[in-house]
């Protein structure tokens, strides 16, 4: 078992609050959200450390929290996520 902590950049964009969620995607990367911030944070395992390395933030439409990637669909990275002041799911493409 092995553990790592979030890059400071991130851990800055979270505040106040922690992450809400995350999956390994396409390429080994990881995404999560933070808790409100309508963002993507795509992270990669450090090749030395336990400090897991910033690749970019993704702006979306929904507001962290919940998120899943859609396994089923193998050609590309979809996306579901969610709008809680409404209550819609949100779908999108990543890169």
């Amino acid at each position: 078992m092995e553990a790592w902590t979030f890059p400071p950049v991130v851990l800055q964009a979270f505040s106040p609050k922690s992450t809400s969620g995350g999956a390994w995607g396409k390429g080994g990367f990881i995404y999560c959200t933070g808790h409100d911030k309508p963002e993507l944070y795509v992270l990669k395992l450090p090749e030395r450390g336990h400090t897991l390395q910033y690749v970019k933030t993704i702006p979306t439409i929904s507001e962290g929290q919940a998120f899943a990637i859609d396994r089923s669909i193998r050609s590309k990275q979809v996306l579901y996520g969610i709008t809680r002041h409404d209550n819609y799911v949100i779908v999108s493409v990543i890169d």
